[in-house]
Formats: structure tokens, sequence, C-alpha cells
């Protein structure tokens, strides 16, 4: 049941709706109009009158409702279009955001292009429900937006990319027809948006993908293959498959209902779920989708402003989540060109006469305009941060070298995942699987210090197989789980789930190995790699 709060909408799960105010007014609820995924635009609101019995005033001041509240004119609204007195309607509801304009992790120019006037369409594919909520003082709340003062206007005509999406979904194959992960990214590819695929796939990652192809197998053999239990714990909690979904934003831009997608797949597969700081979904939204049993774990940039951060860490630390995946490799954001160039509807507004400097109209890409909050000066000691904030478990996502395994192995975190963001950061970076066998060569006893995960280029059981057999604790997906969300849906992450099972457990028959701790580092191998003789 939705929430209620005296005078203004609550948004909250499970379809992200709207709750008129507390007048005994009728409630309507949406979830986005048109085929899934056909660019951003399709996914406006549509609101019902709140009270068919109120006396209308002036266009210009609104409707008075007999409870008292006072509703808003759109004439009022469009007055106030200026850098300097700023308001916009999300969802049928008014926000002076002129003190925000310069907080706004997107910058001021995207919020600018929509001032005075309805931004629905832009905000919700990119934020949270909440968002305005917890980042906007409350009077900076005007007020539900007078709906008998809304001009309807005339559709937009669809743009040449929303035709072609339009088309392309048109021609879907049955979910039965994806054998494996390259399916689902080669429909992606065919049916998101520009934006979307852009946001998704931009990334130098072509090693990370390569690397995988470098280690081969040693099976045994005559080890019947009758039994085989993939199942394994992480951070003790029990998994079905050695396999979690790896934080990954914007999961809206490829299904109206985003991440909360992936959790209920996740749910129902026993899988743990990596739910991103920067996910198009609130976390209340993911934790109210969670199935009794599941187990979920909060990665979290560090914000320039540590007290958001210790608020933050206690609000995930009360909803439940069952640790803290804190981000290392992402203190600036990498030059992902692709994304830049898509662009979408994340564009800085041309320079005005009152701006104090002359700034560049050059737009910024998805992951740019989210990241504007994060702390460039992160240092080891932030993990003692973190300790100090929350009694969860600790992951260190990024790292990249053994020296940085060891040292966060010296400052007593549980686990660390070894990544490069997806190839997302840095040009040239190491793939993981490569730091893998590096820690197993020469640091071997770090295994036994916290657990060790992998993510990166994943793109088959068999990858999974080869980093369990070199000690990792379980691998991460995260790219995977965006193309088939945006694909078919939640039932596309069912699908994906159980390929990868299928596949992990062929593999591990084929080597060798009923279960996961049967997989040993003697039964993987580098190319070129000869191991000693017996």
């Amino acid at each position: 049941m939705s929430l209620l709060r005296v005078g203004r909408p609550v948004l909250r799960h499970r379809i992200a709706g709207f709750q008129a105010p507390r007048n005994g007014a009728r409630t309507r609820f949406w979830t986005g109009a048109g085929a899934v995924g056909v660019a951003l635009g399709v996914l406006a609101a549509t609101w019902q009158p709140i009270s068919l019995d109120a006396e209308p005033q002036s266009e210009e001041e609104g409707t008075t409702q007999p409870s008292g509240q006072k509703l808003i004119s759109m004439r009022e609204v469009e007055k106030h279009n200026t850098r300097d007195d700023c308001w916009v309607v999300i969802q049928g509801y008014v926000y002076d955001v002129t003190d925000f304009l310069s907080l706004h992790p997107g910058g001021a120019g995207v919020i600018l292009q929509h001032a005075g006037d309805d931004a629905t369409e832009v905000f919700k594919p990119l934020h949270p429900p909440n968002t305005l909520e917890e980042n906007l003082r409350p009077d900076q709340q005007l007020g539900p937006v007078d709906p008998t003062t809304v001009v309807s206007k005339a559709p937009r005509p669809l743009t040449d990319d929303e035709k072609r999406v339009r088309n392309a979904r048109e021609e879907m194959p049955p979910l039965e027809g994806m054998i494996d992960l390259q399916d689902f990214e080669e429909l992606a590819e065919k049916v998101l948006s520009k934006t979307a695929w852009a946001y998704y796939r931009s990334a130098v990652f072509y090693n990370n993908e390569a690397a995988w192809k470098r280690y081969f197998f040693r099976p045994r053999v005559l080890r019947s293959a009758r039994f085989v239990d993939p199942s394994s714990t992480m951070l003790g909690m029990p998994v079905s498959i050695p396999v979690y979904v790896s934080p990954a934003a914007m999961a809206k831009l490829g299904h109206p209902l985003g991440e909360v997608n992936i959790t209920r797949a996740a749910g129902k597969a026993g899988i743990i779920q990596g739910i991103s700081a920067n996910a198009s979904c609130s976390l209340e939204e993911m934790v109210d989708a969670q199935t009794e049993d599941q187990n979920l774990i909060f990665q979290i940039y560090l914000n320039k402003d540590r007290s958001a951060s210790e608020r933050l860490l206690k609000k995930v630390e009360d909803l439940g989540c069952k640790a803290i995946m804190f981000t290392v490799d992402a203190p600036v954001s990498g030059n992902r060109t692709m994304d830049i160039r898509a662009k979408g509807v994340v564009e800085q507004a041309p320079p005005s006469a009152k701006d104090d400097k002359n700034k560049s109209a050059a737009p910024v890409g998805i992951a740019q305009a989210i990241s504007g909050y994060q702390d460039d000066n992160l240092v080891w000691d932030d993990i003692a941060f973190i300790r100090k904030n929350t009694k969860l478990p600790i992951l260190v996502k990024g790292i990249q070298c053994v020296e940085d395994a060891e040292l966060a192995a010296k400052h007593g975190v549980e686990a660390i995942i070894l990544s490069n963001h997806g190839g997302r950061q840095l040009n040239f970076a190491p793939a993981p699987i490569d730091i893998l066998w590096e820690i197993r060569q020469q640091k071997p006893d770090l295994f036994n210090k916290m657990e060790i995960y992998v993510d990166g280029g994943v793109k088959h059981g068999t990858d999974v197989v080869k980093a369990l057999a070199l000690g990792a604790k379980g691998v991460g997906l995260g790219r995977a789980f965006l193309y088939a969300n945006g694909t078919y849906g939640e039932e596309g992450c069912d699908k994906t789930i159980d390929i990868m099972k299928k596949e992990i457990c062929t593999a591990m028959a084929l080597v060798g190995a009923h279960t996961v701790k049967d997989l040993k580092p003697e039964m993987v191998k580098p190319l070129g790699f000869v191991p000693a003789t017996v």
C-alpha cells in the first residue's frame, strides 16, 4: 500500500506510481506508456483531476480544494523559468529547484531546459522516485499542479531512433531463442535506444573478454558426472550458484521497472544482488521487492559531503542490506566517449546572459551526469570511516594489482573484488582474471585472509568455473543483467541466471568437480604456462 504525506505525493514501489494528496481525492497509478524502452520520452505521466467538486478560481491562481489545499496553476509555473527563479513539475507536483541547480550532479543545464515546464519525461528514467524529496527542503516542495490548467500537448512525433526501436521490438524473437549471454547483448543493441545502449556499452572492455580466453582447463576424467552441485556461500550467505549481480546503474533506461526486475529475478534464483548507488530505482523499492530470505549488498561511492555518506550507511543498514561494497576505482569519471556522443537527455543548457562565466554547451554523458557528488579524495583511511559508520562487512571493489590486494587485507576488509569497472574507467587497465592469477602465483595466502571476487568480461559459465578454480569465491555479472532487463525484463533476468547455472554445471562436470570445493588451481592454466611435473 502506498504511504501518504499531507500535501504531497510519496512514490513507493511496486511500480513507480503517483499518489494524490490526502484529501479524499481520486488516485491513479501509472507505469509508463508505449512499448518498453522505446526511448526515454514514452515514460511521461498522466494524472486525473484531484477533485471534481472543486470551485475553480482564476487561471493564474489555480484551484483551492474543499480541504483548503491550494493547487498551483500551470500558468504560474511557467513564470518561473530562469536560473534565478526555476520551478519544474515532476509527476504532477511543483518543485522550486532554484537553489538546487548548483548542486545537481548532472549540472544546471538539463534542469534549465525544462524550467517552468513539466520535466517528468527526462526525470523518471534517470532518478529514483524519492530523489527530490530527499534533496529539497519542505518549503521547496510547493504543491500539486492544478490539472485543470494543464494544456494537453499534441503527442510528440517519434524520432528516427524511437521508430527504429519500435520496429525492432515488434520483431523480437521468443525468449526461448536466447541460448547464451551473447544473444541478449546482440538483441539489446537492436532494441535499446541509442542513449541506453551507449551508456551500457561504453567502455574499452575488449581485454576483459579476451583475457578469459587465455586460460585453459586441465580436466580430470573418470569422476562420475551424475551429481553436480554448484551452490556455495558468499560472506557466509548461501547462494544457489557462485554468481552475483554486479552493481550497474540506470536499469530504467532499458525497462520502466528498472532494477526491481533484477531484484525479483535474483530473489527467485537465490543469488545476491549488488545494488548500485546510482540505481534508477530507490533502495526502498528494491527492498520491498526482495523475497523474505533474499540478500542484498549496497554499493557506495563516498560523497564529497561525508555527512551524507554517514546518513546513507545508516539507512542501508536499517533497511536490511547485508554488506557494503566500497567502489574505489572511480574517483573521477572515465572518458566514456560512446556515452558522451549519445548524450541523450543529458545536455547542458547554452550559456545565458545571467551566467557568471561563458560556460561550454558541450554535452556530458549519463555517467558523468550522475556521478558529480562522488569524492575524488579517496584514501585507505576511508575504510576506517566506513567501518565507524556501519557494522556490516565491507567489500572493496576495484582492486587492480596484487599490492593493493595486500593493503586491503591489512585494513581488515572482509572481501575484495578484482575489477576495472567493466573497462569503463582506465584504458589498458588489467583484466581481473589476470590479477586473480597473479595473486594465486605470488600471494596465495591472501585467499585465507579475505574472500576474493572477480567481475569484468564474464560471458560464459566456463569463465565462472575458471575463476572459482583459481580461488575466487564468486563472480559478478553487470552488463548481462542490463541487457536481459532491457530486452525481456524480469523474465530475461530469470533466463540469464538459468543459462549461467546450466553452463556452470556442465563445465564442473567436464573438469571433474562435483562441488565448488572440488575445483582446484591445478585445473586451470594460462596459455603458454607449463605446470610443474609431478
